[in-house]
């Protein structure tokens, strides 16, 4: 690449110029790694944090736990989870008198179904 003065002379500084951009070039691209590095940390903080009892407590789903089951599976599709540990999520903390295991396992699977179209 060749840069001309408005003169149609050659930019007397282009070398320079090309220094000083691929400089910039190379600080932008450290600073998107280092916003890459800090929202997969805070990523990593939301699976910790993220829990279905808590969702359980919210008033908004006081005595509605199927939809606090579906906020909750939501939420955490939405920051990455792993299916398998919602699921163990959802097993764990299964509300219902029935105790039937294909029936737990079907709800299961229904919930995240219609959770993962949500959350997408």
């Amino acid at each position: 690449m060749l840069l001309h003065e408005h003169s149609g002379e050659p930019f007397a500084s282009a070398k320079k110029f090309y220094v000083q951009l691929l400089a910039r070039q190379v600080q932008i691209e450290q600073e998107r790694a280092v916003r890459h590095v800090r929202f997969a940390n805070r990523a990593g903080q939301t699976h910790s944090t993220l829990s279905l009892p808590q969702f359980f407590s919210l008033p908004r789903y006081a005595g509605r736990p199927a939809a606090a089951d579906m906020a909750f599976s939501v939420a955490a599709y939405a920051s990455g989870w792993p299916e398998e540990d919602i699921a163990s999520a959802l097993s764990r903390d299964y509300l219902s008198r029935d105790t039937s295991p294909s029936r737990r396992a079907a709800y299961i699977r229904r919930t995240l179904t219609k959770a993962l179209r949500w959350a997408r």
